[in-house]
Order: C-alpha cells, then sequence, then structure tokens
C-alpha cells in the first residue's frame, strides 16, 4: 500500500530534468454535493458555490487543474427551483466548468397508509452512469492523470476498480462532500479527503452578481 501522498513510478513525467506537473480531471456529484451542503449547519449557506475555485484549491502539489465536470438534472416539478438551478449552471458555465445533464424519471407509488391513494415521485436517473462513463472514457482517451471524484456514493466504488484495471497509470483522489462519506470509496482510491468543512468552502462562493457578457446572473434566494 503506498501512502497517499506518493505516486506511482510511472505517474512521474520529467522534462529538462525537473517533473512536469500532472493533469487533473474534476467530476462532481451534483445532487450529492447540493445535499450534503444543505444538510450542514453551516454550509448550507454555500450552495452558490464556485466549483472552479474550489477545485483548484483542493490541488495536490505537482497537480495542475485541466477540468472540472458538474453532473446533475433539473428538478421538472418545481419550476422555481428549475429556475435557481438554471442561474446556477450559468454561473458555473462562465467560470468554466462543464455541464453533464441527467433527467428525472416519474414513476407511480402508493400510499402505504389507510388512504392508498397513489402519487408522483421523481427519481434522478443517469447521474451515476454518466460520472463513470465519463471518468473511463478519458482515462482512455488519456485526457487526464489523476481525476478527482467529489462524491459521497459508493456506487462509484466499482468505477475505480475498473479504472484501474483498464488504465493503472491513473489515479481516483475522492473528495467527500459535507456530510458525506463511504467506506468503499475511501479505501479503494490511492486517497481521499473530507468531509470538507465549512471553513474550507466559504472562501469559494461566488459574488451575488456574476457578469456574463452582458448577462447579469443574480444569486438566487435562500442560496
Amino acid at each position: 500500500m503506498r501512502w497517499p501522498g506518493a505516486l506511482a513510478p510511472g505517474h512521474l513525467r520529467l522534462y529538462s530534468g525537473l517533473m512536469d506537473q500532472l493533469r487533473v480531471s474534476v467530476y462532481i456529484d451534483g445532487f450529492n454535493l447540493y445535499h450534503g451542503l444543505k444538510e450542514h449547519s453551516k454550509a448550507r449557506e454555500y450552495r452558490w458555490l464556485n466549483l472552479w475555485s474550489l477545485s483548484e484549491s483542493l490541488l495536490r502539489r505537482g497537480h495542475r487543474l485541466e477540468r472540472v465536470l458538474y453532473f446533475t438534472s433539473l428538478p421538472p416539478w418545481n419550476p422555481r427551483k428549475v429556475a435557481r438551478h438554471q442561474a446556477y449552471l450559468a454561473a458555473l458555465t462562465s467560470v468554466g466548468v462543464e455541464i453533464i445533464m441527467g433527467r428525472f424519471q416519474k414513476d407511480l407509488a402508493f400510499c402505504y397508509a389507510d388512504c392508498k391513494q397513489p402519487f408522483d415521485v421523481y427519481t434522478e436517473k443517469l447521474t451515476d452512469v454518466h460520472i463513470a462513463t465519463s471518468i473511463l472514457r478519458d482515462a482512455v482517451l488519456d485526457r487526464f492523470d489523476w481525476a478527482y471524484l467529489v462524491t459521497g456514493d459508493a456506487d462509484q466504488a466499482p468505477t475505480i476498480r475498473t479504472l484501474r484495471a483498464i488504465a493503472p497509470t491513473k489515479e481516483v483522489y475522492v473528495v467527500f462532500p459535507p456530510r458525506r462519506h463511504a467506506n468503499e470509496l475511501a479505501t479503494t482510491a490511492v486517497a481521499h479527503i473530507g468531509p470538507l468543512s465549512a471553513r474550507k468552502i466559504k472562501p469559494h462562493i461566488f459574488p451575488d452578481e456574476v457578469s456574463v457578457g452582458n448577462r447579469v446572473i443574480h444569486k438566487p434566494e435562500g442560496w
């Protein structure tokens, strides 16, 4: 077992006698992060979060940030939530974050109480698959040396194991959102950090107004 900060020999890139920086792509499970922030008594105020800036602050020595990918879905049952989330996505896009959209699927459920009435339930779809396939695709295409995976979802542990099998020179660094942890992820990745604290997150909040060309994006109320 290597120490968390250790690099496999194959990861050392030498140029003119100096170590070149290792390329980092960051993959963020949007709803896992959002709900972790919302459940934290202090961090819930920091959902208007600049994920590029936060990702830069997480870089290990010798690492260089190249891409940040944010995986999310729009909640179709609430137009106000959709508007707030679209404003946030626009702010993220303005700083170079790539947005990968999933969707919510509506299903019919029935009340277990005496009423037995049907009601709609929504389940987020595609996010886990999009994260896994993006990491594996980018590894095969040699788009990163290290993948930083921001999630507390243990379902991504097979992604890390598969990555190690098909691209053994690539590594995964797991970043746990607030109120999130999964032992299987911690033991499968080469290293991990978190759960992130409110103190770590606070310096990376967007300003209340974000200018994008001729447009001004306002921080949603309650964020």
